[in-house]
């Protein structure tokens, strides 16, 4: 029932966020503060890639480095490729979640663009834009945009663009985040199948983006405009 209640949604509503709004009352929200400071500095854990331990910071802790490092295009790959996914790794999905602490709550797919490019000092609304269709922050933040209805076409565009690039993608009923280096293409998203949240996956053999028809992305890393937004 679930699937089937997301294809109809799918068909009827284009390319929208995952956590578009149902009602046409509008929904009155007040923002959140950051307050996190789920993992203690004390601890330790096991890098993905490695067998190596080092100690863990908090995300508070990252975010105040974030604010006081440069703000470049190659800052913002390492932050998004790798750096705030492993935060928020598996933090569960919601149609409408919109947590601000990583591993805690739920976050729905759009949400979790808008939180990541917020938390790290961009100057946008995050909750607008996490309800607007997703096609509207790929316009307002990114820019040699393409669309296609093929995802053979699409990672083949993102293969043959810049490496330690990011790009906003945009779907029938879903959005993340592409990552593309010299590693590989992946697919960095809220996921939606099995509720299981949010992966960084290989985008070839990603189930989300093979159950969508549609698909437009923009680069996010190469857009001038957007770092200009860094605070």
């Amino acid at each position: 029932m679930f699937q089937r209640s997301l294809i109809i949604f799918a068909a009827i509503g284009g390319l929208l966020a995952c956590q578009s709004e149902e009602s046409d009352q509008p929904i009155v929200v007040v923002e959140p503060p950051i307050v996190v400071e789920a993992i203690e500095d004390t601890e330790t854990q096991e890098l993905h890639d490695t067998a190596e331990t080092l100690p863990v910071r908090s995300y508070t802790d990252f975010l105040e480095t974030v604010q006081t490092s440069p703000k470049t295009s190659s800052a913002l790959f390492g932050y998004l490729d790798k750096d705030m996914p492993e935060f928020w790794d598996e933090t569960t999905w919601d149609f409408y979640g919109m947590s601000r602490i990583p591993g805690e709550g739920e976050i729905a797919c759009g949400y979790f663009v808008t939180t990541l490019l917020k938390d790290l000092g961009f100057q946008i609304d995050r909750i607008r834009l996490a309800q607007e269709p997703s096609g509207v922050m790929i316009e307002e933040f990114t820019v040699n945009i393409k669309k296609s209805n093929s995802l053979h076409q699409t990672l083949e565009a993102i293969r043959h663009g810049p490496d330690n690039a990011i790009y906003i993608i945009g779907l029938d009923f879903h959005t993340g985040f592409i990552s593309h280096s010299a590693e590989g293409t992946f697919f960095i998203h809220s996921d939606y199948n099995g509720r299981r949240g949010v992966v960084r996956e290989y985008a070839a053999s990603s189930l989300a983006l093979s159950q969508s028809g549609f698909f437009m992305i923009g680069n996010l890393t190469d857009s001038q405009a957007f770092l200009a937004r860094w605070d």
